[in-house]
């Protein structure tokens, strides 16, 4: 069971389940921990065909996790939520919706830092549809666990992609910025463009002083962030931070955002730096010009 092969780990746990001996339990339960979701799911299936009877709460954990019984899961709370987190965990889970869900409820916060993972890892997905799907699930996880989300998402504000799910949680638990930073990148990811206009000043002054940082994140929320509010007063700054801080991503960025300035320095960039700008296949559009 322990062979680097996951066929022969596979062939080896259904042998062992078939067996009726009582003395592979032990080595079944660890294998629900495998790397391989067909493995972890073949000793399930093996315990359950050994009829196996969890005694303490751990195993009574990893049992309803077995079964998909989210209701037990639930009811047991938070020793359930090790083998839960165990398997959010796994890159290859197919169950990953109903565990985050079930995490929420039970509202441990051992399970923050894996669900705000999960949630981080929905951008590099291509189906829309399973985005939203990860966006939502998370997002309501993270609000029934409460308070102890807090101090985990406030970083993530500087994400582009994920900021504006992460400010919902921190709207929703009434969190309030301690800093003019903060203030400013909630209000962005939150997309208040009445703030914005009126506090534009405050607004500016934060998102230029994030062009010169040194967290490459930092960098590229303050400049979607300046595009998409569309201010010409800012194009300078731009295009100098393009031009010194640059890669394909961010000139495709400034392509396809819709403003001319910006588009003629992402083909002076590209052509500097060795790229060949394409007429119809232009490349990543996570914001426009003006419509934030």
């Amino acid at each position: 069971m322990n062979d680097y092969d996951e066929t022969v780990r596979l062939q080896a746990v259904t042998v062992l389940g078939a067996s009726g001996n009582p003395q592979v339990v032990e080595p079944l339960i660890k294998k629900l921990e495998d790397s391989v979701a067909q493995v972890r799911g073949a000793a399930g299936e093996a315990l359950m065909q050994l009829q196996w009877k969890p005694k303490t709460d751990e195993d009574k954990g990893k049992y309803c996790l077995i079964n998909r019984d989210w209701a037990s899961c639930i009811e047991l709370g938070k020793p359930a939520a090790a083998p839960l987190i165990a398997e959010l965990n796994q890159t290859d889970s197919p169950i990953k919706i109903p565990v985050t869900r079930t995490l929420g409820e039970i509202k441990d916060p051992s399970a923050v830092v894996p669900i705000v993972s999960y949630l981080q890892s929905a951008p590099a997905l291509r189906v829309r549809d399973e985005q939203l799907e990860i966006y939502e699930v998370t997002t309501t996880a993270l609000i029934d666990i409460g308070k102890p989300s807090i101090d985990y998402l406030v970083p993530k504000l500087t994400n582009w992609q994920i900021a504006p799910y992460a400010a919902q949680v921190l709207d929703a638990l009434r969190w309030q910025p301690r800093t003019d930073e903060e203030l400013v990148r909630f209000q962005v990811a939150l997309k208040q463009t009445d703030f914005i206009a009126i506090n534009w000043g405050l607004v500016r002054s934060v998102l230029t002083r994030d062009l010169y940082s040194k967290d490459r994140a930092v960098v590229e929320n303050a400049l979607f962030a300046l595009i998409g509010i569309g201010r010409k007063e800012v194009i300078d700054d731009l295009i100098t931070t393009l031009y010194d801080k640059g890669n394909l991503p961010l000139a495709e960025a400034y392509l396809n955002s819709g403003h001319n300035r910006l588009m003629d320095a992402a083909e002076i960039w590209a052509m500097n730096n060795g790229h060949k700008v394409h007429e119809f296949k232009k490349g990543s559009q996570p914001v426009q010009w003006g419509r934030l």
